[in-house]
């Protein structure tokens, strides 16, 4: 029997526990399909401009000397071979460049409600994002769609050689605290949070912070505080931000941190 509602655990640098639900191959399937409507449509209207471009410029005589095809075969060939080359480049230059700038996630994932996440826990690297994707050439051959209904993460060939699974959007805790974050003014926060910093946030550690934020309140006091310090630390090097002067203000630190990126977030799905 297939198990759809799979799981992944990890542990993060700062020692907190993070659960994935992973997205299983119907909800993988619908979020491609929306995807590859965006990239057909793109490429049908980028054909259309194209060709208006090209006989435009025909009928003016800029650049092109008679027929476009003056060549014959040779050059109705090259033309082909260019039109491919781009839609390739199209194809795959759209989901890499989706899953870099949006943490994982293409225009179909954020309708499934999915995104794209290291195996390991760590943060998603532009390396892995191009390697998986590169693998997208292979993995639309109908005989390999098979692949995420039988391997053990629900990954596909791209998955499984760039270390990366498609887990689905945090459960309800997560949303809930989120959605109170997102209602703070920026006029409570203590710490100046900018763009810049919540543009260098990666998705793991929204989810390290946001897990410490649940579970704070049942940490010993001690623990609660050197987890805290050691996650705020991390995230300052990682927004490229000092750390606070004081070490009790680390948590509210994590709290504004979040609260601007939950901000920023909701204006994004508006």
């Amino acid at each position: 029997m297939i198990r759809w509602e799979q799981v992944v655990r990890f542990e993060t640098p700062e020692n907190i526990p993070v659960t994935y639900k992973l997205a299983g191959p119907g909800t993988r399937f619908i979020a491609c399909v929306f995807d590859h409507i965006v990239i057909v449509a793109a490429i049908l209207a980028m054909t259309v401009l194209t060709m208006v471009v090209l006989l435009l410029l025909a009928q003016l005589n800029i650049g092109i000397e008679g027929d476009l095809f003056a060549d014959g075969a040779e050059g109705f060939m090259t033309w082909i071979m260019l039109a491919t080359a781009i839609q390739v480049v199209l194809y795959l230059g759209y989901f890499t460049v989706l899953e870099w700038i949006w943490n994982g996630q293409t225009l179909g994932a954020r309708i499934m409600g999915v995104r794209v996440v290291m195996d390991r826990g760590f943060s998603l690297s532009f390396a892995g994002v191009f390697l998986r994707n590169i693998f997208r050439v292979i993995d639309v051959i109908p005989v390999l769609w098979v692949v995420p209904v039988v391997s053990e993460k629900l990954q596909r060939l791209g998955d499984m050689a760039a270390g990366t699974l498609l887990v689905r959007e945090e459960n309800e805790a997560h949303q809930d605290i989120r959605a109170q974050l997102s209602e703070r003014p920026p006029s409570e926060s203590v710490f100046a949070i900018n763009q810049v910093h919540v543009n260098s946030l990666q998705h793991v550690d929204v989810a390290a912070a946001e897990m410490f934020l649940l579970r704070r309140d049942g940490l010993h006091p001690a623990h609660r505080q050197e987890l805290a310090e050691t996650l705020c630390a991390n995230l300052s090097r990682r927004i490229g931000r000092e750390e606070p002067v004081d070490p009790s203000q680390a948590e509210r630190f994590i709290e504004d941190l979040l609260s601007a990126y939950a901000r920023w977030e909701a204006r994004e799905l508006a």
